[in-house]
Formats: C-alpha cells, structure tokens, sequence
C-alpha cells in the first residue's frame, strides 16, 4: 500500500496520513500474510530565509513524527526532496544528517523531486514560468538532483558514484509539460534503470555486478546479529531482508545471489 503526500503544510499531513493507516484498524482477510504499508513523501519548493528557516524545521519536525510512528509498526517511509530543502539539509548536521540516515534505513532511498525552479545562487530558486526550453527542463533536473547528492554523500559518506546513483534512484518532475518531451525523458530514464538493474545485482557489495567472497567480506563487516540495528548507512544494503539488522537471514539472501568471481549475478536472484 503506498500514500502519496504533495504538501507545503507537512506536519498535518504526514500526521493525516500516519494515523489513516496506522491508527485505524484494518479490515484484512483471514489467511492473508502482513501488509506492508510504505508512504511515498514528497518535500515542495521552499522559500529563502527566513521564512524558509521555518518551513525546514516544520518538515523535520514531521519526518521525525512520522518516522517514530512508522518503525515501531514496520511501515516505511520512501523520501523524494527538492533541492531547496537538501540545501538546508546541508547546512544542519545536528538535526538534518541524522533524519536523512533514518529516511534512508527506512524507505532504502533518497530521491530527487522537483518542480520548475533552477538554483540561482545560495538558497535562490528561481521559477522558470511556463513552457521552459529542454535545457531549461535539464538545468532544473540536474540542479535538484546535484543537491540530492550532495546530501547523499555528507549524511549518507558515500562518495562512489554509482552507490550515489543507486541511493537516489527515484526520481519525479513536474515539468517537462510538452508530451512529446516527457515521453522522450522518460525512455531514457527507464533505459538508465535497467542497465542499473544489471549492473548492481542484490549482494554484490562491491559494484562489479559479480557475488562472490569480496561480497561476502563486506557482508561479514556489516554483520549486526539479529535484533541489533540498524546497521551503518553504508551497510543498509547487507540488510537483505529490510528488517533492520544484518543476520543470518540476511546471509543466506547472500548465498542465493552468490554467482562466484567474474560471472555476472543474477539481478532477481532473491525472486
């Protein structure tokens, strides 16, 4: 089940939608296995300061609301941002790193979410109005998406490109408007993401799209024991099972993916 939230108002809304989910009993077949409820936010265009100052501590104040209300009922969070809001991500170690590393341990992803403003200067998004040109569309994708990374590597220490790339793997525009135009970006997006399919398999740790004992090295480097989380950002990925931990469930994920050196793994190998 995923919700979907567009707001600028996010404490009310997260709150609406936690509690419509989570706090109301569900009517569920007899025999039917766990329902896994995943919410799918998306933080909007933000003002400069100082009323954007406001506006940043309003969103943290209601990730972290929603996230202490989902953990402990196994629900997650999947988390798209503009740039705007990353930028004072960026600026706010105390409280901003620490919500990215609970969003990604919860939903396994950081995307990028934009809308029609490009980065003008610090904390300056400018609107580009209606119909923008296809190097406009770019400029505001790229500029988004550099801010999303950026945030990635400070919270996140991840620095390769590729675990870059794998971590902000979702991404959603609201432009371009032409349909021609969108169906065009699309296709090459779509085609980005199968050769990401290919080239990073589950269990291979290293990137050279094989499973084999450097993997498992890794693994044994990530390795909590039941019950013991979350594991370290970079080792959110040797939690197979998504339960929080790395363990011995999440070990034999690993041997199912095991393919041996130079030989490419298989991507649906946990299918």
């Amino acid at each position: 089940m995923t919700s979907s939230s567009w707001v600028h108002r996010p404490a009310a809304a997260l709150a609406g939608l936690v509690l419509i989910s989570l706090a109301v009993p569900g009517k569920v077949a007899v025999g039917t296995g766990p329902i896994l409820v995943l919410f799918d936010v998306h933080a909007d265009p933000m003002a400069a300061p100082p009323v954007g100052v406001q506006q940043y501590a309003e969103w943290i104040d209601a990730l972290n609301w929603a996230l202490n209300a989902c953990e402990p009922r196994g629900a997650r969070i999947s988390f798209l941002s503009v740039g705007q809001l990353m930028e004072y991500v960026l600026a706010d170690t105390a409280a901003g790193h620490p919500l990215i590393q609970r969003l990604y341990a919860s939903g396994r992803m950081i995307g990028t979410h934009s809308h029609s403003d490009i980065q003008a200067g610090p904390y300056n998004w400018r609107n580009l109005g209606p119909n923008p040109s296809t190097e406009q569309v770019l400029e505001n994708r790229n500029d988004h998406i550099a801010t999303v990374n950026a945030v990635i590597t400070s919270a996140l220490g991840v620095s390769d490109p590729a675990q870059i790339r794998a971590i902000n793997c979702s991404r959603g525009a609201h432009i371009p408007s032409d349909d021609a135009e969108r169906i065009a970006m699309m296709a090459a997006y779509l085609a980005e993401l199968a050769g990401m399919a290919a080239s990073a398999p589950p269990g291979d740790f290293d990137g050279d799209t094989d499973v084999d004992g450097d993997d498992f090295a890794s693994f044994e480097a990530c390795f909590t024991g039941p019950a013991i989380g979350p594991p370290t950002p970079i080792c959110i990925d040797a939690d197979m099972d998504c339960d929080g931990d790395v363990d011995q469930s999440d070990f034999g994920l690993v041997q199912r993916c095991y393919s041996g050196t130079g030989r490419q793994a298989n991507p649906l190998c946990m299918r």
